[in-house]
């Protein structure tokens, strides 16, 4: 299991996860004394961006594209990850080995996923948007971002997310007023978008629970700068003639495309 301190020793020239803390502290006290000209009004809003007294769902804050973490240690841990998935998988099908190889074009696409979690500018995918995964069926979309959210996770990244079966919450997400609330917020991957389009009755009204989706994680990303990852067998073009010239004009503006290429690797 990976020791996250460890992890931050080796990635910041030995310096704890404690002394990370102090100096983001200090980082976040520097800019507060920074503040120019600003009215008093406007000070005591900038002291709320970094307060983490707010509502509980999601801690405002100004938005850091600093890069969290060495590339090639990030693919050392991942690779790791990929590894074990496979003997995992293995163990369920009861075979003795199950590799999972990915072609060069699969692992180019892999690495700008990667670079684009821990803020590496060399990314080809921006850094302040989101990402738009599509693919044919079994190109192991849904097995990659599931372990690049634990991957997230377990580094405690600043784009950590948590990943959705849409395919599964789809209605509930109109008709359960909690999930409703908890899917809008936070930086979120959501597997098998556009899968279902059927519109969705809630006590007389009809809504549709992808426009919804967007229109409000929209919001959301204005407002607090959070990722909406979306997963899909549909590319982008596909998504144009699905959605309204405006949830897909949204969805633009959120999200940054890119394919995983490739036939299936089911057997």
């Amino acid at each position: 299991m990976i020791d996250i301190n460890e992890v931050a020793k080796e990635l910041s020239g030995g310096k704890s996860l404690d002394e990370l803390r102090a100096a983001a502290n200090r980082k976040q006290q520097r800019s507060l004394e920074n503040v120019g000209k600003l009215s008093e009004h406007g000070k005591e809003y900038l002291a709320t961006i970094w307060s983490d007294e707010n509502d509980g769902k999601e801690k405002k804050k100004i938005i850091s594209y600093d890069q969290e973490g060495n590339y090639d240690m990030a693919k050392k841990y991942f690779r790791e990850m990929i590894l074990c998935r496979g003997m995992e998988i293995a163990a369920l099908k009861n075979i003795a080995s199950y590799p999972i190889v990915f072609t060069p074009e699969q692992a180019c696409a892999i690495k700008n996923l990667l670079k684009w979690l821990i803020n590496d500018n060399t990314s080809e995918l921006r850094l302040d948007k989101g990402v738009w995964l599509y693919g044919e069926v079994g190109t192991f979309k849904t097995e990659l971002m599931q372990l690049m959210a634990k991957f997230s996770q377990q580094h405690n990244l600043s784009k950590k997310f948590q990943f959705v079966d849409w395919s599964i919450d789809y209605e509930d997400f109109i008709l359960d007023v909690k999930k409703y609330e908890m899917l809008i917020r936070l930086n979120r991957c959501f597997d098998e978008f556009l899968k279902k389009t059927n519109d969705v009755k809630d006590f007389g009204n009809v809504e549709n629970p992808n426009e919804t989706l967007i229109e409000l994680r929209y919001k959301y990303f204005q407002a607090f700068g959070q990722k909406s990852i979306f997963v899909s067998n549909f590319a982008p073009s596909d998504a144009k003639t699905l959605l309204s010239k405006q949830a897909y004009d949204r969805l633009r503006a959120m999200v940054s495309s890119i394919e995983m290429p490739g036939q299936s690797k089911r057997i």
